[in-house]
């Protein structure tokens, strides 16, 4: 059996050639699972590992019909699969030598030098090089593996240690009226709003008074907070926790228990034991609220970002992350347009669970509701880009909140973020300003001083003990910052 050259191929030169490309094709997907532990299972970078060694293969095997043997055509793809991946850095200390290089300059050049080494390599190098090539490319990409995994260990018994903690705990929110459930209580409408920062985030860091959105809410009857604050700067543990009225997750619980705590969350169960109807608007079904025509999320980094365009951001063609903006569009118009017509009968009995990702990134609106470039879809260095799109989000909000009170005013309306702007690897804020959010509290017309300044867990539990639901106290807030 012959491969690639005359000479004949050993199953040894088979071995190390899959065998390089794949521990080259496993360490990106390794090093994400590793730095967003918490926020993904192994199982979600399976296949997309598979489909990236799959194309290290298939260029292997390219190389092979060209006539280069196949222990070289495999270091040679293990590289080209390193370099494909690191290219975004790579070209960034690039653009800091050279300020006037762009792409469309560098990604030419790196594939000519690319394409002169592997000529090189594949038909001038000795076998004495070729020899030490086959034992150091799949050993420091099998390094780069290991080392990722030895770090993910801690943050992965922290998972598993608490995963077990959560399933030990059980909930105490109990119904406390004594008669039986109504069928014309207010209707409760409770609206989240991603990465809206605080009042003085804006102030503080962007250099931007809220003041017309603050003075419209209080016009409107709103309790505005300045002061409220969430236990950690994360979507999945302040939501997991709200819709659960306990904080019962914090950042080291695996993503598998928080996903099973969104399947009966203790929120929904007490409500519709009261006599509420459950709805969802915007994107809920996450957050086990299921939709018409909806999907499953697929899991998120840290930053909020999928991982197949958290690998593709690194990458040879990170261009293509920024023009994916007019789907996200089309999905995020829909959502607003949810919003827009949110009001439900007055006093019916109807608990309305709203969520959005916006202003979070992607950005993709400007101030007047246009489209956003694509090279500003993920920028968080110009401040403007975030505002735009808060203020576009802010016309959303004004405009729900008009038609609730024309249609609903006997009702409860609570508009909050989960955290504030939480900006990128270049763009950095203090972690308590992170966890500082928007906090606007409506109750029936009526002020109420003791709904301000509280986290999202207590706002809830001080709204439903208003309410005469359950006798609900205030718990302690567990920040872990």
């Amino acid at each position: 059996m012959y491969f690639c050259m005359r000479k004949k191929v050993t199953a040894k030169d088979i071995l190390i050639a899959i065998l390089a490309v794949s521990l080259a094709a496993a360490y990106p997907w390794v090093f994400l699972y590793s730095t967003n532990i918490n926020e993904v299972a192994l199982s979600d970078i399976a296949l997309p590992y598979l489909l990236f060694a799959a194309c290290g293969l298939a260029l292997a095997a390219i190389m092979c019909l060209l006539r280069v043997p196949i222990s070289k055509a495999g270091c040679l793809s293990a590289i080209f699969l390193f370099l494909f991946y690191i290219y975004r850095a790579f070209e960034n200390i690039i653009v800091a030598l050279l300020p006037y290089a762009r792409y469309w300059h560098v990604l030419p050049v790196v594939l000519i030098l690319y394409g002169i080494f592997a000529w090189w390599f594949a038909r001038k190098a000795s076998g004495a090089v070729t020899d030490i090539a086959k034992v150091i490319v799949p050993l420091l990409f099998g390094v780069l593996v290991a080392m990722n995994l030895v770090t993910a260990i801690p943050a992965g018994i922290q998972k598993i240690n608490a995963g077990k903690d959560v399933q030990q705990q059980t909930s105490t929110v109990t119904v406390s009226q004594t008669d039986s459930a109504k069928n014309d209580q207010p209707n409760i409408y409770l609206m989240v709003f991603d990465e809206y920062a605080s009042f003085h985030q804006l102030e503080e860091y962007y250099n931007f008074d809220n003041a017309e959105f603050k003075v419209f809410l209080e016009d409107n009857g709103f309790m505005v907070s300045m002061n409220s604050r969430n236990e950690y700067p994360a979507t999945n543990v302040v939501l997991t926790n709200m819709v659960n009225l306990e904080y019962i997750v914090n950042s080291r619980t695996s993503t598998i228990e928080l996903e099973s705590l969104h399947e009966s969350p203790a929120l929904y169960t007490f409500m519709e034991q009261c006599g509420y109807t459950i709805n969802g608007a915007g994107d809920t079904t996450w957050l086990g609220i299921e939709k018409m025509n909806s999907e499953k999320k697929g899991a998120t980094s840290v930053e909020g970002y999928s991982l197949n365009t958290l690998f593709l951001q690194s990458t040879m063609i990170y261009p293509v992350t920024m023009s994916t903006g007019s789907a996200a569009k089309k999905e995020m118009d829909l959502y607003f347009s949810e919003l827009a017509n949110i009001a439900q009968i007055p006093n019916s009995s109807q608990f309305t669970l709203f969520y959005i990702t916006c202003p979070h990134q992607p950005f993709l609106y400007n101030a007047n509701g246009g489209a956003v470039s694509a090279n500003d879809i993920h920028n968080w260095s110009d401040q403007s880009v975030y505002l735009g799109q808060l203020k576009y989000t802010n016309r959303q909000i004004e405009n729900a909140v008009k038609q609730i009170l024309r249609e609903d005013s006997d009702s409860v309306i609570i508009i909050c973020s989960d955290h504030g702007a939480r900006g990128n690897r270049e763009v950095e804020f203090p972690m308590e300003e992170k966890a500082r959010i928007l906090m606007a509290c409506y109750y029936r017309g009526e002020y109420h001083d003791q709904l301000l300044d509280l986290s999202g867990v207590n706002t809830l539990r001080s709204v439903l003990d208003m309410l005469g639901l359950g006798e609900l106290n205030m718990l302690e807030v567990p920040y872990e910052y």
